[in-house]
């Protein structure tokens, strides 16, 4: 049977290598805190990447219909388009210009839809650096 310094020295040695293990599972909890930083990092960059193409392509349409009587399929593709931020009002026109048969001038008089309008033209004038050139000659409100 091994005398009393054996067995001291032996659980000595049993309790450092058992402490070996939590102290490198903390280190590798640190370098996977590393990597889940780079990750969500990466995936935050990716994001903000994919917002900014989107935001790109909206203003893009946004951009072809400044001055023109937009098809349906432009509105389709702008409204798909849409930032989160402004797309309740981007569906509150184009139901008032669907509903109105394409006419700007019922579209403008209509007060919830003229509303709608104007956050859009603040939202791209904000984010697109789009001036819109105003409501429709005859549309309640101007001139001629």
């Amino acid at each position: 049977m091994p005398t009393t310094a054996v067995r001291r020295i032996a659980f000595a040695a049993l309790i450092a290598a058992a402490s070996i293990g939590p102290i490198a599972a903390c280190s590798d909890d640190s370098d996977d805190a590393a990597d889940t930083d780079s990750t969500t990092t990466t995936a935050e960059a990716t994001a903000t990447a994919s917002a900014t193409d989107d935001l790109d392509a909206f203003c893009a349409a946004a951009t072809e219909l400044v001055g023109v009587t937009p098809t349906s399929e432009q509105l389709a593709e702008y409204a798909q388009l849409a930032p989160q931020d402004i797309a309740a009002p981007v569906e509150t026109f184009i139901a008032a210009f669907e509903s109105a048969d394409g006419d700007l001038g019922a579209v403008f008089a209509d007060p919830e839809a003229s509303a709608a309008a104007d956050e859009i033209a603040a939202f791209e004038s904000e984010a697109c650096g789009i001036t819109q050139p105003g409501p429709p000659p005859g549309a309640p409100g101007t001139e001629g």
